[in-house]
């Protein structure tokens, strides 16, 4: 494989990786996701469910 060629890998993996990570901010904050409360839960009350207020 060329040095260009690597590049392009390199270019792909990071640029996924943007948009692996925006795809799944856009989706946690349309469900009001709340990691550090869903994981308080689970470690404090081994509650493993989520309830949502409305």
């Amino acid at each position: 494989m060329e040095s260009s060629g690597i590049g392009n890998v390199i270019a792909v993996v990071i640029g996924g990786g943007f948009a692996l990570a925006f795809i799944f901010g856009l989706v946690a904050a349309r469900t009001n996701i709340c990691t550090m409360g869903a994981l308080s839960d689970v470690v404090n009350m081994g509650h493993w469910g989520m309830e949502t207020e409305d």
